[in-house]
């Protein structure tokens, strides 16, 4: 996972902590109960406790709507949920908390140029999650921008900046634009937090990305194992993102041949995940599609049946029966049972598979072409030449009819925030 700075509004130092407050407290109302919620919170979701987190942040918010509509505190609120909502990966959730909360912050009489930063960061980072580049792109400039002229002790909201631009560049395949703002982001962290800080720890995981990306192996490795070494000292061993850590090494290590490598990392980053988020999350599930990949590289079959048959089971619960995520699972399922002579149970999937992408895609769009060529390899050792030649046929046609369009690829490199 490539790491996008994600920033949450910290409240003023010295307020004591306490524990989680529970949904049956009544909401806050007034400024010490609210800031208890948003201690409470920011202290979960540092912890990586998403789901406590947020019912925390929704019950400072809830107080916070009381101080008026213009108040810093909804703005923080507003942010931090935002921010819990986008780790869960609830984006439609975000965004408008995100609006709202830029919206106070460029009505406030007072410039506070700190915290509209962020909120231009932390919107323009959901944009880029979603796809929407030309969207996020001004809004990296702008809190860049803003960055570079607040004063020396704006050096973090610079870097993240940075980092978060660079981000944006390294998705679009933007390598040349996105190395040296990687570098100078990297250079700042480590100056102001210190080479090992969390910060200087997500450059470092990004670049890493970036050289695999471009083949440069050897000094993508050196990096993750860093990255790792610092997430197990200053996150602990059983937070989400050192699970991140684990995933990218394995990657890795995958994309080079070397599956006996990856399996302990995939595992161990796997029992973090369900230990974080549950066994049926699809934070889990994206793990059990990398463990069934590493499976059927050392010949597993077995194993990767029984991995991909939990992801599939997760995929259908999570998205829907009628998602292409869903559909690409129930493909690839199939095509373990077929490598393993069991036509009759990897037949109803391809048709399951072909018949959700025709629905959601129309009949004629390349993606259709590898479940195509699946389902007629199926039909070619099941005796059924006639109708394997007309599934073949149609694949080559729709390739040839949408030429370097590819098939879409399902990547297992992940982001950390």
């Amino acid at each position: 996972m490539v790491l996008s700075f994600v920033w949450l509004m910290f409240l003023p130092a010295g307020v004591p902590a306490r524990a989680p407050l529970t949904a049956d407290e009544p909401p806050a109302g007034d400024a010490s109960a609210w800031t208890r919620h948003m201690v409470a919170a920011v202290r979960l979701h540092g912890e990586g406790r998403f789901e406590d987190a947020r019912r925390n942040y929704l019950l400072a918010l809830q107080g916070a709507e009381k101080f008026g509509p213009r108040d810093g505190r909804l703005a923080q609120s507003l942010n931090n949920l935002a921010a819990v909502c986008y780790d869960l990966g609830r984006y439609a959730e975000a965004e408008p908390l995100y609006l709202r909360a830029l919206e106070i912050w460029r009505a406030a009489a007072v410039p506070d140029v700190p915290n509209l930063i962020r909120i231009l960061s932390n919107l323009a980072t959901l944009y880029g999650k979603q796809g929407r580049y030309a969207a996020a792109e001004p809004l990296y400039q702008q809190a860049l921008a803003l960055a570079e002229k607040a004063p020396e002790s704006a050096v973090s909201g610079v870097a993240s900046a940075l980092n978060n631009l660079a981000e944006l560049y390294r998705r679009q395949r933007h390598y040349a634009q996105a190395e040296p703002l990687y570098h100078r982001a990297l250079a700042l962290w480590e100056k102001q937090a210190g080479v090992e800080s969390a910060q200087a720890a997500t450059c470092l995981n990004n670049l890493a990305v970036l050289y695999a990306a471009q083949g440069r192996y050897a000094q993508a490795e050196a990096l993750y194992l860093r990255v790792l070494k610092i997430a197990d000292k200053t996150l602990g061993p059983w937070h989400p993102r050192t699970a991140t850590a684990l995933q990218n090494l394995a990657e890795l290590y995958r994309t080079r041949g070397l599956p006996a490598q990856a399996g302990p990392l995939l595992r161990r980053a796997l029992a973090i995940q369900e230990q974080a988020f549950g066994p049926e999350s699809r934070e889990a599930a994206v793990l059990l599609d990398s463990l069934a990949a590493i499976s059927l590289a050392q010949g597993l079959t077995s194993e990767a049946e029984s991995f991909y048959a939990r992801s599939l089971d997760i995929w259908r619960k999570s998205l829907g029966p009628e998602q292409e995520e869903t559909a690409a699972h129930a493909c690839r399922l199939a095509g373990v049972y077929a490598s393993d002579g069991r036509f009759t149970r990897a037949e109803p999937l391809y048709r399951e598979c072909l018949a959700l992408l025709e629905k959601l895609h129309g009949p004629e769009d390349p993606i259709l072409a590898t479940s195509l060529r699946g389902y007629a390899s199926l039909l070619r050792k099941t005796r059924r030449k006639s109708e394997a030649a007309r599934l073949e046929s149609r694949a080559r046609a729709l390739l040839a009819a949408h030429p370097g369009s590819g098939e879409p690829g399902h990547s297992r490199i992940h982001t950390i925030r």
